[in-house]
């Protein structure tokens, strides 16, 4: 580029304007077919998923290709009921997250509700039961742990 820019001080005033315009518009088309590729294109990540259900003797396992920015079904279990999906928020391994499970029986992650927003984690306890409350009481109760859900992003 320095090298192009001193070539061109050389020149006469006629072909310098017309260099000039040449490199300025070489430079936007490039700037815009680069920012224009970032945007055609969502990113996609690999997801696996296993179920590990205490009463169930084989983990439920899934995978799909999710983008960022959508919702995806990880595992649909038509066996036992079980169903995950992963809500990916941006790109990147630790982007936020949202990962939901619905069980035939009521289940829920350490919160009571079924869905639960992540980052970094990977593991997730289940138990048995969902609080459909809006209001939550300040009453500690004890859970039974049905399994766990553990995730793998790619």
């Amino acid at each position: 580029m320095v090298l192009m820019l001193a070539q061109i001080a050389a020149m006469d005033n006629y072909m310098k304007s017309y260099m000039l315009l040449y490199l300025v518009t070489a430079f936007v088309a490039q700037f815009t077919s680069t920012a224009s590729a970032g945007t055609a294109e969502p990113h996609i990540q690999r997801i696996q998923a296993a179920i590990v259900l205490k009463q169930v003797v084989e983990p439920i396992i899934g995978e799909a290709q999710c983008r960022a920015d959508s919702k995806c079904v990880i595992i649909s279990d038509t066996n036992t009921g079980v169903k995950a999906t992963v809500e990916r928020r941006g790109e990147g391994p630790y982007g936020g997250s949202r990962l939901t499970v619905d069980c035939p029986g009521d289940c829920s992650f350490a919160s009571g509700k079924i869905t639960t927003s992540f980052y970094s984690e990977r593991e997730f306890d289940l138990f048995r039961g969902a609080d459909n409350h809006i209001e939550i009481l300040p009453v500690l109760r004890p859970r039974t742990k049905l399994g766990k859900i553990v995730l793998i992003i790619e």
